[in-house]
């Protein structure tokens, strides 16, 4: 595979762009120290939080909507933001994470995207995961 480059996906909208500090030091100093990587950032006070002006971080403006419609408007706003990007869009891969999911211990390429036999990967929300009648797997093929 030729070299990697991931593109680490914020969006926090209102409250949730408060986030962004301690996320962005917890993606910094804990994800992917073996590859390079690029912060996506996506908010509505991306112009007026100085926060978001950081090394490594793309700024895209995008609304606030009431719940739920940020969550599901995630894949859109990535989708226009790697149109945008166009021919600079050299990233091998891309990893979105919650707002309030700060990494907190080192993780490696493999450690996320394994041995790249895999198209997509996953995790289960941390919310969950604690309650053992929650089941949230579901198997296709």
């Amino acid at each position: 595979m030729k070299n990697k480059k991931v593109y680490v996906v914020f969006i926090g909208t209102q409250r949730y762009a408060g986030f962004f500090k301690i996320w962005y030091e917890g993606v910094q100093k804990h994800l992917f120290a073996d590859c390079e990587k690029t912060v996506l950032a996506f908010s509505d006070l991306i112009d007026s939080y100085q926060e978001f002006d950081k090394p490594g971080v793309i700024r895209f403006k995008v609304p606030h909507l009431p719940w739920p419609f940020v969550t599901l408007s995630r894949f859109d706003f990535i989708k226009k933001a790697l149109e945008k990007l166009g021919d600079s869009n050299d990233a091998t891969h891309l990893l979105f994470l919650d707002a309030d999911l700060i990494p907190v211990a080192d993780r490696t390429f493999k450690d996320i995207f394994g041995d790249g036999s895999k198209k997509f990967v996953a995790v289960h929300h941390p919310g969950q995961a604690a309650d053992p009648n929650w089941n949230s797997f579901v198997k296709t093929g």
